[in-house]
């Protein structure tokens, strides 16, 4: 059925990022996340608006997910890929000077389970 009300219309864009090289580097404002299933499991998917309005996304990792865990939604943050240690990716995250981390309390999903590593939804 076709829309009597001309309307202007505008092209979804955003980002995926994937973190290969060393000191790459993504920021914004973090805007949460959702799951998506990849292979069976699900997979944290993270976004983050710039200022320039261009949305980025990326996937969780242990590092990430335990990092984000206690950032609140529109939090301004700076997340570097540091490196490959014994097969898990590290990253620096950094948030905007004066801004109120979530107490364990307050956070709400993904989660990582300590003895397995496994990602999960609380």
């Amino acid at each position: 059925m076709a829309n009597s009300t001309q309307r202007e219309m505008s092209p979804i864009t955003g980002d995926f990022i994937t973190f290969k090289d060393d000191g790459q580097m993504a920021e914004g404002t973090f805007q949460g996340s959702t799951f998506i299933e990849i292979k069976e499991r699900a997979v944290p998917k993270y976004f983050l608006l710039q200022d320039d309005g261009a949305q980025i996304s990326f996937l969780g990792t242990i590092r990430l997910v335990e990092a984000l865990a206690r950032v609140p939604q529109g939090a301004y943050v700076q997340i570097t890929y540091t490196g490959l240690v014994s097969g898990i990716k590290e990253f620096s995250v950094l948030v905007e000077k004066g801004t109120a981390l979530l107490e364990p309390s307050q956070m709400g999903s993904p989660k990582v389970d300590g003895s397995t590593g496994e990602i999960f939804r609380a």
